[in-house]
């Protein structure tokens, strides 16, 4: 979910890209005969950069820029030297640094770094890839990355299967910080050390999102306090915190794939919200993909059986988008 800086809503579906104006939507779909279409449907992060250039990831199709003038795509490779990489079209997450370079995440072939040249309207790109290289401790720690932030000092972090990574985007070089993060509650099945979500909050307090809580994390010398939540087994991916946002009052909201969290800052408490089929004002479904507030404090909550709700805190209920 995405509002754009022109005012436009976007949000990423399996079966396509759909844009709201306030009125009526337009859908953009892969089409196997057309090369300016969307180079797959399956939709998995979106991201608008300072030249106001929307990039589009997809689950199974690779990276795409929308250009708005013509209502087309322009699909980017990411292969090395007319190689096909497994799982180099599975693409995880989006970010911007402060050179205007554009950084990828992917499912199984590390990080991309891109930097676009805008000529004329004509785009072009010389890509590098970072990779996890058995013994090199200035290597990233895993190829799997599902998510890469760049933090207002500038700093590019990634969270991945094996930890959280710094990446000084001048220097290159990489330091590694292992998070355990193992509910207490929770059997040893479940792997502790993976990084989900990385959020910068308007105070400068650096968040960190993992499969068995919340994670306050020092930069300034790798310290960090867990907040684990209540572990539930019979909740099919219980606590997984893959998206999270800042509200107008501070406070991180968490989507997981059982329900959406609210985690008190002040307080340092959880508060979750599901479905009830007796109260119209709750949450149409408990999976929750991805959380968005926009500038005027709504928040957006992408679910993966019944579409999109909004949530306004003036009047405390969801409705169906």
């Amino acid at each position: 979910i995405l509002k754009d800086s022109k005012g436009y809503m976007w949000f990423g579906t399996k079966d396509g890209l759909n844009k709201y104006n306030g009125y009526d939507f337009v859908i953009y779909q892969h089409n196997p005969f057309d090369s300016t279409t969307l180079s797959a449907n399956y939709i998995s992060c979106l991201y608008e950069d300072k030249r106001g250039l929307l990039w589009v990831g997809t689950y199974d199709g690779g990276l795409n820029v929308y250009i708005r003038e013509t209502g087309t795509f322009h699909r980017i490779d990411l292969t090395e030297d007319d190689v096909l990489l497994p799982n180099v079209f599975g693409i995880k997450a989006i970010a911007e640094d402060m050179d205007g370079n554009i950084w990828v995440a992917t499912s199984g072939n590390g990080i991309f770094k891109l930097k676009v040249n805008v000529n004329k309207g004509n785009l072009s790109f010389t890509t590098k890839r970072f990779v996890n290289e058995p013994g090199n401790p200035n290597s990233i720690s895993s190829n799997v990355v599902f998510v890469v932030y760049i933090d207002r000092r500038g700093t590019l972090w990634l969270g991945s299967s094996n930890g959280l990574d710094k990446l000084d985007v001048e220097t290159e070089a990489i330091t590694h910080f292992l998070i355990n993060t193992k509910n207490p509650e929770a059997p040893d099945i479940f792997n502790s050390e993976s990084i989900y979500a990385i959020h910068e909050s308007k105070d400068g307090t650096f968040w960190v999102g993992s499969l068995g809580g919340l994670v306050k994390f020092d930069r300034s010398d790798g310290t960090y306090r867990y907040f684990p939540h209540k572990y539930d087994i019979f909740n099919y991916g219980w606590g997984n915190i893959s998206s999270m946002v800042e509200d107008g009052n501070g406070d991180l909201w968490l989507a997981t794939s059982a329900e959406l969290m609210k985690f008190d800052v002040k307080k340092e408490t959880y508060t979750s919200f599901t479905h009830d089929p007796f109260n119209s004002k709750t949450i149409s479904f408990n999976s929750i993909s991805s959380v968005y507030v926009d500038n005027t404090n709504i928040l957006w909550v992408g679910t993966t059986g019944m579409g999109i709700d909004y949530y306004d805190p003036k009047a405390n209920r969801f409705n169906v988008f």
